[in-house]
């Protein structure tokens, strides 16, 4: 039945999971760390897929997670 459907649409559809993905996260994001880990992800993750590491969901998680959290204890340092 898969075959079947046009090819825009079938596009369509296996789009729609991270999109929905990536508009729950935005939504629940309340923090600026949270803010601030979104955003790194969304610039770092399509630098380091270009790079073609291999585990690149993986490295643009703890690269973009390590310097939220760091701009995060920053701020709450000079506080």
């Amino acid at each position: 039945m898969a075959a079947e459907v046009p090819t825009v649409f079938a596009a369509g559809l296996l789009f729609l999971t991270p999109l929905s993905m990536l508009m729950s996260i935005a939504r629940n994001s309340d923090a600026l760390l949270d803010r601030l880990a979104l955003a790194l992800g969304l610039v770092i993750g399509p630098l380091i897929a270009a790079t073609k590491v291999g585990l690149d969901l993986m490295w643009t998680g703890i690269i973009a997670g390590t310097i939220a959290y760091a701009v995060h204890r920053l701020r709450e340092a000079m506080r």
